[in-house]
């Protein structure tokens, strides 16, 4: 009863931690079932060319696993065009020591902590009309090292894309 009764509570932790938002809206006139290929375009990249790199091949492995091909130098049904954004939130803390029932007074210590949090938009645009047809986005702190950061990218990506086509 004591490891289920932990390992719930590691669960509920972890769900805890996660800032991740993720949204998607799209053209519900549409067939999506007529696309089926895609090619990347410049929209917004992120600050580090080996970063977007990083995000066009996540995109680019979750859009084929949901059946779409890279276009490859044909013109393809669907262009794909990322924008990326980077803030810095503040959080504030506060520790208060030494107040309780026969204590009269205390020690408060407060800290501001600079977070990053980026945002990735992912638009599908058809490109014979050239026009917008699928949105996703995806909110969340900015992970320490490149691992984790990945990590956050595939499932972001992955979060987006887990309603691709819409039926």
């Amino acid at each position: 009863m004591r490891i289920r009764v932990a390992v719930v509570g590691v669960a509920i932790a972890a769900l805890a931690c996660t800032t991740l938002t993720t949204s998607v809206d799209y053209d519900r006139s549409l067939d999506f079932s007529h696309y089926r290929s895609f090619a990347f375009q410049k929209g917004t990249p992120a600050r580090s060319e080996l970063a977007q790199k990083r995000i066009e091949e996540v995109i680019g492995a979750a859009l084929q696993a949901k059946g779409l091909t890279p276009a490859g130098g044909r013109s393809p049904d669907l262009n794909v065009v990322t924008h990326v954004v980077v803030e810095k939130q503040q959080r504030i803390e506060t520790v208060v020591w030494g107040y309780g029932c026969r204590w009269g007074g205390g020690v408060a210590t407060t800290a501001v902590t600079e977070i990053p949090v980026g945002t990735l938009i992912i638009d599908l645009v058809d490109a014979e009309r050239a026009c917008l047809v699928w949105r996703g986005r995806a909110t969340d702190t900015i992970g320490p090292d490149s691992e984790a950061r990945e990590r956050q990218l595939q499932k972001a990506v992955a979060r987006m894309l887990e309603g691709f086509p819409p039926k």
